[in-house]
């Protein structure tokens, strides 16, 4: 049998790009709870003790922008001299769409009584992916290097090892034998000090003990005994933050999805609103596809949505399982596009994006760890509610 090893990466609240994307969804969810219905793009860059922002809008404009990203700052944990919520420089730009004809919805239309009245702006093509390799139906390897990055932050906040940075890197390779995941082949965690109050030498062993294994004792895999755990392979003086490196939204579009195990737009998901397909495609394919999985129709699937401009849904649908199903993938297609609605109206509707009260996460909670897979938060592109349907659909 065939063995291969398959690498996926994920980063920490404080990387540089996972800040941009912070705040620029952090921006999103302002305008949204100022004014529902709000349209809405946000970019961020960041460099050492500086940040631009740039923003185009429709509805209200009493949002404080410079305060919603120092909120973000500290909430990711950066203090220090180079880049701190209180010193850094904030430059903005502001674009009122309303110049260009662009409107926000009324309250009394949140709800979209006709999907087909709401129509794509942006041409994209959007995948969405699921596979049984792991509990909440992703590629292992971003999964494990996504609950890797959520214990390293774990760790940093306790302040259970003095000076790791915010800015952390996990790299995660699996074995695979055939098309099944068998084993770690390696870990590499990439966390610089930002003081020297402890031994680095013990920062290896610290973290094997307090993240790697407890993270990899709640798997089912081995590990790989030619393989190694490695920290801080081959550098010295590892710095981290925007000083070492710069940051900019929409740059971990792999990290957002599936780790490149599976195809994504490469379109930016964060800081855009909810008429954006660039970003709700996303999240309405991966629904399709988790429930294909989920209801054991196929072992993996792939949906690919393609939208166009001035049309209310998807001018193409198609499914892939890659040989991994008993059904052809024109019936798997067949049963998505009766019990699954594209249209941009409708996905709004069914995620309930405009309504707070049965939508309480906010996008800001999905820029980091991945927008996908998100099970930890009960986003409704998560939920494997249509499984008895397309069971039923093929009896």
């Amino acid at each position: 049998m065939t063995t291969t090893v398959f690498t996926s990466e994920s980063v920490t609240r404080g990387h540089p790009d996972k800040i941009c994307d912070i705040v620029s969804d952090a921006i999103v969810d302002a305008f949204q709870r100022n004014q529902p219905g709000s349209k809405v793009s946000a970019e961020c860059a960041i460099s050492k003790n500086i940040m631009f922002i740039a923003v185009h809008f429709s509805g209200g404009m009493e949002i404080d922008i410079p305060e919603v990203a120092r909120g973000v700052i500290r909430e990711c944990g950066y203090h220090n001299h180079d880049f701190n919520a209180e010193e850094c420089t904030i430059l903005t730009s502001f674009v009122a769409l309303e110049s260009m004809g662009v409107r926000s919805l009324k309250a009394e239309d949140l709800e979209i009584d006709d999907p087909d009245r709401i129509v794509v702006r942006n041409q994209v093509n959007q995948f969405g992916f699921a596979c049984d390799q792991s509990p909440n139906l992703m590629p292992t390897p971003i999964w494990l290097a996504h609950e890797l990055a959520r214990a390293l932050d774990y760790i940093r906040e306790s302040g259970s090892f003095a000076g790791i940075s915010p800015d952390c890197k996990i790299e995660v390779g699996i074995r695979y034998a055939g098309n099944q995941p068998d084993s770690v082949n390696n870990i590499t965690l990439f966390v610089p000090l930002e003081l020297q109050a402890e031994n680095t030498d013990r920062l290896r062993e610290f973290l094997i003990e307090t993240v790697i294994l407890p993270v990899i004792e709640r798997t089912t895999l081995n590990i790989d005994k030619s393989g190694a755990f490695l920290v801080n392979p081959g550098v010295v003086g590892l710095t981290g933050g925007p000083s070492f490196h710069s940051g900019l939204t929409g740059r971990k579009t792999a990290i957002d999805t599936y780790g490149e195990y599976a195809r994504n737009s490469s379109s930016a998901l964060s800081g855009k609103d909810p008429f954006r397909a660039d970003r709700i495609g996303a999240y309405a394919a991966r629904y399709a596809a988790k429930n294909i999985v989920a209801a054991g129709l196929a072992r993996q699937c792939e949906v690919h949505l393609t939208y166009i401009f001035g049309k209310p849904g998807p001018e193409s649908i198609s499914v892939e399982t890659y040989g991994t199903t008993n059904y052809s993938n024109q019936q798997l297609k067949a049963a998505i596009e009766k019990l699954f609605d594209f249209r941009l109206g409708a996905i709004i509707n069914q995620f309930h994006l405009f309504h707070a009260a049965a939508y309480p996460i906010r996008f800001k909670n999905l820029a980091c760890y991945g927008q996908i897979g998100r099970e930890d938060l009960n986003v409704p592109w998560e939920i494997s509610d249509q499984i008895e349907a397309l069971r039923a659909f093929f009896h």
